[in-house]
């Protein structure tokens, strides 16, 4: 529970105070704002006389304004040290200076106030729950001493508004009223003057998605004012920044919301408001109401909400060139459409690898013609661009319907229509989808009909027909119990637990279909109400139901339970299994790992014998001198060694002699890899003072010619567990990192190790 923070000081009111405040304002804003101003400025001063300290800097000596000294001015070692009296933490100072100025002396500075949090998550370990406003104060110091000018109170962002850019995106994300804390504050420049613009942020993440969001905060230095202003989320993981987007002059506030191959950006205007304290306001840029009253205009607003931003701003181009139509917020709005629309053209000019996301991308540009010949150049890839269309959560099809509405009967678009349609459950739907338009050609009904052939030829060909044995790859959690009816049987039957033993819910991250592997997520489960014994087949789990269990010890002992595949289910692209087997496991009330799920034929365990760096570096010394000397290297940056050259392996320590080496090729490249094990004894033996890793042994992974690939020293939480090579002869490593277990294969273009579905 939060403790209170202690109270502001409430020094009583000063009548001299607030007259010669009143006055002086009244001056500095004009006989126009004298009332707003007089207002302003006697709330502040009955609420806190010291408020309006900041005019002093302004007005000569003789006329400044007195201040009240019941709470004395701070040092900030004193400040500090008050807030810890208090239970909680001081952040790092931030001074409140514009870009560009030079003060001579001390400046108001804003200091966040951190609580800890428990339980500590690794990147969240504070929370900011409120920031300080401080001003320098007057006289001569020998110490800088500040007033306590304002506080203002934080309290996080709403679980459901951080996953909200992911859930339109169609991910399966799930929100909640929870509050989620910012724990960190930075200055971010190129904003408007005057004015000193902060951000408060945090993260969140859930499995492989990670969103950054937070909430602009501004300085007003001319009324020593503090106040947040908008909230953002990104789930690019970016924090906002200034860029001049309109043709106004000013820099605009952009977020980057971009999910995928959609493109996203939330821009903010800065506007003038009529509050004395800070008369400007974050104003965001959108796309309702329109600008004009045009039909061509407000058929190119439908076209961009539905993202389709290059149609629409092609179709703008030439409404623009009649400038007695034409205002600025019709500018504005062509401009936050074609700062969209240059990323979705990007993308479709892009040459892709996978054919499916070139279509994607050119469905996404509004590029009708150029996907469906993409579709018809492509046939050997016909079945991964149905299970695109059949992935659909509304992306492609809101578009479709848009530009249906701004161009009736246009054939391309009733193609993809019936295409689309047909994708995801049949050709007689995609037909009757067809008929239900209006404007319908011969030509345009010709082509349907053609391609749906195409696509349904290749549904056919995603439905293997002969049975064959699991291949299953996933993770698994044991359950205190299940809903019955949540799962669905192959056979109906109800669902029992043998006695003695427990339920576990496998994720799936890869399946073998019988023909390909299939990875989450999954673009062709289908509905979730469909009967299970098709996809029980398509599984393999009516040849063998029998998964496996894994979990590692931190010395490194396996521990495993035999389960049997009971049911399954499916949300959205993801798929689970309901397994019963032995309570063997360690399920420490989610403290231990995940445990590693898989089916007998899914992978080969790989046991690559060992030697000693001493052998290796006698059968092959030439390798083994770049090996000595970055492994050298690599546990001197550690702390483990002192020396900067590396000696001969001779005259090695014998703690690093006696390291096993195992030669194996994990980057397919034909050259075997140097895997260093580095166990806990023999590292307490080159620096005894240090710590002990948590684990029994660590890691390094070399390639052939001594360069460092991995490292597991300063990574507590990472063990390589296991080498394993996949039914389709790819080499991979299995990883325990916190709360899971990963699969890493080597990625040619990223020269890294990363996790694979």
């Amino acid at each position: 529970m939060s403790r209170p923070l202690p109270p502001a000081p409430s020094p009583p009111a000063r009548w001299q105070s607030c007259l010669t405040c009143s006055v002086l304002l009244g001056l500095l804003v004009g006989a126009g704002g004298l009332m707003i101003g007089a207002t302003w400025v006697g709330l502040q001063l009955m609420v806190n006389p010291n408020a309006l300290a900041w005019v002093n800097r302004y007005l000569p000596e003789w006329t400044q304004i007195p201040i009240e000294e019941t709470t004395p001015p701070q040092s900030l070692s004193e400040i500090q040290a008050a807030i810890a009296q208090s239970g909680y933490r001081a952040g790092a100072a931030i001074p409140l200076v514009e870009a560009g100025a030079s003060p001579d002396g001390p400046t108001d500075m804003l200091i966040p106030v951190l609580e800890r949090l428990d339980p500590c998550e690794a990147s969240t370990c504070d929370r900011i729950v409120e920031l300080q406003h401080y001003q320098p104060a007057q006289g001569r110091s020998p110490v800088a001493l500040f007033h306590l000018i304002q506080r203002v109170s934080i309290t996080g962002m709403e679980q459901s508004a951080i996953v909200a850019p992911l859930a339109r995106a169609g991910l399966d994300v799930a929100g909640s009223s929870r509050s989620l804390p910012f724990s960190q504050l930075e200055l971010f420049r190129g904003g408007p003057t005057p004015g000193v613009w902060l951000t408060l942020y945090g993260t969140w993440s859930q499995g492989d998605q990670s969103v950054r969001y937070g909430q602009i905060v501004r300085f007003n230095p001319r009324q020593g004012y503090l106040r947040a202003l908008a909230p953002w989320v990104s789930p690019t993981n970016e924090l906002p920044t200034w860029q001049e987007i309109t043709a106004g002059g000013a820099p605009e506030l952009v977020i980057n919301q971009s999910v995928g191959l959609e493109p996203a950006f939330q821009v903010y205007q800065v506007q003038p408001i009529p509050f004395t304290p800070d008369p400007v306001d974050l104003v965001a840029l959108t796309l309702s109401p329109s600008a004009i009253a045009d039909p061509t205009f407000e058929n190119a607003l439908t076209l961009a909400r539905s993202g389709l931003w290059s149609p629409a701003q092609a179709s703008l181009d030439r409404l623009r060139n009649n400038q007695a139509l034409w205002t600025p917020g019709a500018e504005a709005q062509y401009d936050l459409i074609r700062l969209h629309a240059g990323v979705t053209q990007a993308q479709a000019n892009q040459a892709w690898a996978s054919p499916s996301q070139q279509i994607l991308a050119q469905l996404i540009d509004g590029r009708w013609e150029a996907a469906l010949k993409t579709l018809e150049s492509t046939q050997p890839h016909r079945t991964e661009i149905v299970s695109l269309l059949k992935s659909d959560r509304g992306r492609l099809e809101n578009r479709l319907d848009s530009a249906l509405r701004v161009y009736p009967g246009n054939t391309k678009l009733l193609v993809w229509g019936t295409l689309l349609r047909g994708s995801k459950t049949n050709a007689a739907d995609g037909l009757a989808w067809l008929n239900k338009q209006l404007k319908v050609s011969a030509d345009a009904r010709s082509q349907a009909v053609a391609m749906l052939r195409l696509t349904d030829a290749a549904i056919l060909a995603t439905e293997p027909g002969a049975s064959h044995f699991s291949q299953i790859i996933g993770s698994a959690e044991a359950l205190p119990g299940i809903t019955p009816s949540a799962w669905l049987r192959p056979d109906g039957e109800a669902l029992e637990l043998p006695a003695g033993q427990r339920w576990y819910q496998i994720e799936v991250t890869r399946f073998h279909d019988g023909r390909d592997w299939q990875r989450s997520p999954f673009a062709s489960l289908g509905a979730p109400t469909q009967p299970a014994a098709r996809l029980w087949k398509r599984l393999g789990l009516d040849t063998d139901n029998q998964i496996q269990l894994l979990q590692w010890t931190p010395d490194g002992q396996q521990q495993s339970v035999i389960t049997v595949v009971k049911a399954l289910r499916t949300t959205g692209d993801r798929l689970w299994l309901l397994a019963a087997g032995e309570p063997s496991l360690s399920q420490d009330n989610g403290r231990s790992p995940r445990a590693f799920a898989l089916s007998a034929t899914a992978l080969q365990w790989l046991a690559p014998s060992a030697t000693s760096l001493i052998g290796y570096a006698q059968q092959q010394p030439e390798a083994a001198t770049p090996l000595v000397s970055n492994l050298w290297q690599v546990l001197r940056q550690a702390g483990y060694l002192t020396e900067v050259q590396a000696p001969r392996p001779e005259d090695l320590p014998l703690a690093i002699q006696e390291l096993p080496i195992q030669q194996i090729d994990l980057t397919a490249d034909g050259k075997p890899e140097l895997l260093v094990t580095l166990y806990a004894d023999s590292l307490a033996q080159l620096q005894p003072a240090k710590p002990r890793p948590k684990g029994a042994f660590q890691s390094l992974l070399f390639d052939a010619s001594g360069k460092l690939l991995y490292s597991e020293l300063g990574q507590p939480s990472q063990t390589l567990l296991a080498i394993a090579t996949l039914s389709s002869g790819e080499p991979a490593i299995l990883l325990s990192d916190a709360n899971t277990y990963r699969l890493q294969q080597w990625s040619p273009q990223r020269q890294a190790f990363e996790s694979t579905p």
